[in-house]
């Protein structure tokens, strides 16, 4: 047996921690709505994957624009509800204490088959489109090449989208640039006959997807690390397959490798190279080796390709011992919400039923998948990596909800903030990290011998510029008045005009064995008094209420000022 040590290390990809190197692959279901809004089953689909702290989730492919799809109930993110949708997706998988990147999704060509050409005219109309106007087969529609400005238009999908992804609270986006979809239409020789700027070369099939590829970056923040990018030198599905795709695809990561992107995923071939896995829908000889050599160790590689437990141990530990590897299960984890917990401790995967893959916006196949009788037992010695709160108040943890865990001083840190209100037009301020372009809430920690309520405080004044005080609020809380009896009852009570802090956030600080405890308060600014400079690092910005929501960066921010408005309202609504 291989030794699984390198499979279970812990890697940095982007800006998560990954806790191992096993990740969820983006995986195809059909469960959203015919609109393409996330459907009701895709929470606790996602939630369950989730479930081993420090895993990375790729979601199942999303559209970008209405003109980029063309199948049924697959989800899209072009749309501000389709956005309200994804966020307690988002947000039941950080509550697990794991990360998730949408995949970006334009079929291109591929919307040629009747059914769904017929879609896209259904909900458009709108055209069938490629590189070229060649099509995947006699079967398929010819599709119509897109015009110069119209490849723009696409671009601007592309970053629409990312940015879309940001407002609901992805860890980052991957460009899905495989499979034979409308970026691979432009990579490969096969299907872009082009004769302009967008073909007829290798650098021109290239420009298309590296200028999405920037698009994406500006759209997540100018921040690189948010992006990934899935490639399939080697695939013959829906046409493609170029007789020479090494020169093709070794310029695209390259050029890829300049931007400093998160991650390169990798659809593997089937047969030879270093790692021969198999693939049902990689059929043609070829290896990645030399794709692996182009990208080097900067950041990640996600491998794909019908893995198993076995092969995926050999090749993370005996065969890409000098690159950075992760390993993509896509089936095995349809079937089995505890994959990485199960092949850590040599327990075998649940078998899949085919049947149950692709059916429509129904939970059979979906969300009944059992876990492991040994990870259901074993889960609360698992790590504590994964303490959020959620915006209803109510303490979340990954595993069972009675485990006690203890902090010496050394290990936890207390910082404080507020939701900064103006009272008279109804917004709050933000304030705008420019190093990161973050959208944040003002905060930071206390310091030795000060309160908490004189911490927020002090935050919002350095970062904003703005004296404030805190709101008497009228909020329930478990805290007893000062007046009652010692024995009295622990329950939650309504107080009225009370300061307290009405939210606490916690996660883990620089690892499992670290927490960081954010205190939460809801202040308000003297409007008759300017405000002074605050610190260079922020730009500040008041929003309305619900435009403050949708800028946050952070869905745990989201998550504090929904709770704050609630609040807010109930104290101070005529």
């Amino acid at each position: 047996m291989a030794n699984l040590d390198r499979l279970s290390e812990p890697l940095k990809l982007g800006h998560c921690q990954l806790k191992h190197r096993m990740v969820m692959a983006p995986l195809t279901r059909f469960r959203s709505t015919m609109e393409h809004i996330p459907g009701k089953y895709m929470k606790e689909y996602y939630e369950q994957r989730a479930s081993v702290p420090g895993t990375l989730l790729i979601t199942e492919a999303t559209f970008i624009a209405p003109q980029a799809g063309g199948y049924n109930n697959v989800p899209g993110i072009w749309s501000d509800e389709q956005v309200e949708a994804w966020k307690p997706i988002v947000d039941a998988v950080h509550a697990k204490g794991s990360f998730i990147y949408l995949q970006l999704w334009a079929l291109g060509r591929a919307a040629g088959a009747e059914a769904a050409a017929k879609n896209l005219q259904r909900e458009g109309p709108y055209p069938v489109v490629s590189s070229s106007a060649v099509a995947i087969s006699s079967e398929y529609e010819e599709p119509t090449a897109l015009s110069e400005e119209e490849i723009q238009t696409f671009v601007k999908y592309y970053a629409n989208a990312a940015s879309n992804s940001m407002k609901a609270g992805f860890d980052g986006v991957e460009i899905h640039g495989a499979n034979g979809y409308l970026i691979d239409q432009f990579w490969q020789d096969v299907s872009n006959r082009r004769t302009d700027v967008y073909g007829g070369s290798i650098e021109k099939r290239a420009r298309f997807g590296l200028e999405v590829t920037k698009a994406v970056i500006e759209a997540c923040g100018g921040d690189s690390k948010k992006v990934g990018m899935r490639l399939s030198p080697w695939s013959t599905f829906q046409s493609m397959g170029m007789q020479e795709p090494i020169p093709q695809f070794s310029y695209i990561v390259e050029e890829l490798k300049k931007l400093k992107l998160a991650y390169l995923h990798l659809v593997e071939s089937r047969t030879s190279g270093k790692s021969a896995v198999d693939a049902e829908y990689a059929t043609v000889t070829g290896n990645n080796d030399k794709l692996a050599e182009v990208w080097g160790v900067t950041a990640p590689i996600i491998l794909a390709g019908g893995f198993d437990a076995e092969k995926a141990k050999k090749a993370v530990s005996e065969v890409y011992t000098t690159e950075n590897v992760c390993i993509a299960f896509g089936r095995a984890f349809i079937s089995t919400p505890d994959l990485p917990f199960r092949i850590q401790h040599g327990i075998e995967l649940a078998p899949y039923d085919r049947k149950t893959f692709y059916k429509a916006e129904s939970p059979d196949g979906y969300i009944d998948y059992p876990f492991s009788k040994e990870f259901l037992g074993e889960a609360s010695k698992l790590p504590r990596s994964s303490l959020r709160c959620p915006s209803d108040g109510r303490r979340k943890m990954a595993f069972a909800p009675s485990i006690t865990t203890q902090y010496t001083a050394e290990h936890f840190v207390e910082s404080a903030g507020a939701i900064l209100f103006k009272q008279s037009t109804q917004e709050i301020c933000l304030v705008h990290r420019l190093s990161t372009r973050e959208w944040l809430l003002p905060k930071g920690r206390r310091n030795v011998g000060e309160t908490r309520a004189a911490a927020a405080i002090r935050e919002v004044a350095e970062e904003t510029g703005y004296q404030s005080r805190l709101l008497p609020l009228t909020m329930t809380t478990r805290a007893p008045p000062a007046t009652e009896a010692a024995n009295c009852r622990d329950k939650p009570r309504l107080h009225h005009g009370v300061c307290e802090p009405f939210m606490v956030t916690c996660r883990p600080l620089g690892g499992a064995d670290n927490l960081k405890i954010i205190w939460w308060y809801i202040a308000a600014i003297d409007e008759d008094e300017s405000p002074s400079a605050g610190e260079k690092q922020f730009e500040i910005e008041w929003f309305g209420l619900k435009e403050a929501q949708s800028r946050l960066t952070l869905a745990t921010d989201r998550d504090v000022v929904r709770k704050a408005i609630q609040i807010f309202d109930a104290s101070y609504a005529a």
